[in-house]
């Protein structure tokens, strides 16, 4: 799995909290808005919400075959792979420009596949689990030019305050992946550079959140809840070994950090507008 995937918004972005213009040469004039035209602001959030859950069926999947919370690693699979359905549904229903309907028909075919992958993955097959995660890297980067495409139809700039939440988001399920996988002995030392490398950039666009001129009530208050689990993620993430009590604060507190964070984005949103 390529850890660079998951922070292409930010990355697109070059500048921390400033505006995300992709492919600015060749941006579009915006157009008015005809009559059936597509909630882009709400389909991207679709396709972000994607890209977020194939990491986090990923995780749940290696959850399964350590053993650690198994009957919440159920649930959750089970939840995101519903979701993730309706979402697909959702995206291929929308009246999209040629181009992205091209590349949403791709990604929902490769999507497709990794979820068939999942209902036939044997857990305690390692090189199995190994390549599903590789596969669903690749589904992810499918999912991502999707997301790309829908910001480059908008014909207007994101807001880099979303592109940064967006990216925490990912990267409360990606540490997941690779703690777990390096716990499964699965690639050890490559995940283990995964999960430094995703620390330090979670600490570093929290940090950007922090200092955003954006503030409302709802959004501190959110800020300190995601400090508040971020602090126990980190901690966890930063055990060696293969303590069970660890994996489990990892499972736990990638929930909750990612449940935080999926509450923050919309009050940003709002609070744009």
């Amino acid at each position: 799995m390529h850890y660079s995937r998951r922070l292409f918004l930010a990355l697109a972005a070059g500048c921390g909290l400033s505006t995300l213009t992709l492919r600015s040469a060749h941006a579009q004039t915006p157009r008015p808005a005809a009559r059936d035209a597509p909630d882009l602001k709400s389909l991207i959030a679709k396709a972000t919400r994607l890209s977020v859950l194939s990491d986090r069926i990923t995780r749940s999947q290696v959850q399964r075959s350590l053993g650690v919370l198994a009957s919440r690693a159920d649930r959750v699979l089970a939840d995101s792979t519903q979701e993730a359905r309706k979402l697909l549904t959702e995206l291929a229903a929308s009246n999209t420009a040629a181009a992205t309907r091209s590349q949403i028909s791709a990604a929902s075919q490769a999507y497709d596949g990794l979820l068939k992958a999942s209902e036939k993955l044997s857990i305690t097959d390692r090189p199995a689990l190994a390549q599903f995660a590789r596969l669903a890297d690749d589904v992810g980067e499918a999912v991502d030019k999707v997301v790309e495409l829908l910001i480059k139809d908008s014909a207007q700039p994101m807001a880099g305050i979303l592109s940064t939440t967006a990216d925490l988001q990912r990267l409360t399920q990606h540490l997941g992946v690779h703690f777990l996988l390096a716990r499964a002995g699965v690639e050890e030392k490559e995940q283990l550079k995964e999960v430094a490398q995703g620390r330090e950039e979670f600490i570093k666009h929290m940090a950007e959140l922090k200092k955003a001129n954006l503030k409302t009530a709802q959004t501190d208050g959110l800020l300190q809840l995601l400090d508040n689990q971020w602090m126990f993620m980190n901690q966890a993430l930063g055990s060696t070994g293969r303590d069970v009590t660890a994996m489990e604060h990892v499972c736990t507190t990638s929930e909750r950090t990612l449940e935080v964070l999926t509450s923050l984005y919309p009050q940003y949103e709002s609070a744009l507008r």
